[in-house]
């Protein structure tokens, strides 16, 4: 995925690189018919990183977001 919003933050200097991915129920990387993750990893230039997720609960749909 590119996001405009994203590119200009690693344009910027602000963050080295991002990294979104689509995680299925098992937690391999790909679409999933049910319960699928979304998930944001953010690299800074120290080398640390924040790693968001956001998946669905289940029939109700809900969306739970994650940070780690």
């Amino acid at each position: 995925m590119q996001n405009k919003a994203l590119d200009q933050l690693v344009n910027d200097g602000d963050i080295s690189s991002y990294l979104y991915q689509n995680i299925d129920e098992n937690g391999i990387v790909g679409s999933s018919k049910c319960r699928n993750t979304e998930q944001l990893v953010l690299t800074f230039p120290s080398g640390k990183t924040l790693k968001i997720d956001t998946f669905c609960s289940g029939c109700l749909e809900n969306t739970i977001l994650a940070l780690e």
